[in-house]
């Protein structure tokens, strides 16, 4: 069954000639309309359940586990992480590896006001970069314009803690150095 102005076949229409709109009698005419079988068993009326005289279509027990899927969903699929804003010019200046015990790479950190970063390591690879933070997140570029990102975890005048910083996947805690001389790498 379907309800006043559903555009309808020509002969269940108020004027049959009409084109299908609303302004011309091109709409279903209501004494046209007729409830069969199928509309009635298409209402499930045997799944609702009685209560007092009133219909309804979700137990109380079902009801529940709604809910507490629900609740479970919006627990788990909320970040515990908040983004949080981390100006440039608080990362500039050079960085160490605290603990340097079991790390290869990434030894030594150098940011530059101008965009440039310098990381350098204990194999004698020195790496070039430009850098951008976005809210809490470090993206660098390479020569190759290969893209690295590395969520910070917090900075302050002391510390810099990596939750990842590039392949490896682990918490880096760097120790900022002296800060003089920072302005640019490159002229």
């Amino acid at each position: 069954m379907s309800p006043r102005n559903t555009l309808v076949d020509p002969k269940y229409q108020y004027n049959p000639k009409a084109k299908p709109d609303s302004r011309n009698g091109g709409t279903l005419n209501p004494a046209k309309r007729k409830v069969t079988q199928e509309d009635i068993d298409n209402l499930k009326i045997n799944k609702l359940h009685f209560k007092d005289g009133k219909a309804y279509s979700v137990t109380p027990l079902k009801f529940l586990m709604a809910l507490l899927l629900w609740i479970f969903f919006l627990a788990y699929s909320c970040s515990n992480r908040v983004k949080s804003y981390i100006d440039s010019n608080q990362i500039v200046g050079c960085w160490h590896l605290e603990d340097e015990s079991g790390a290869l790479c990434y030894n030594q950190l150098t940011f530059y006001k101008d965009s440039t970063a310098i990381v350098d390591n204990k194999i004698d690879t020195v790496m070039y970069f430009r850098y951008k933070i976005i809210n809490d997140t470090l993206c660098l570029r390479d020569i190759d314009n290969r893209i690295t990102i590395g969520v910070i975890n917090s900075l302050n005048s002391c510390e810099l803690l990596f939750d990842n910083f590039r392949e490896y996947k682990m918490k880096y805690i760097r120790v900022k150095m002296d800060t003089k001389r920072f302005g640019q790498l490159f002229c």
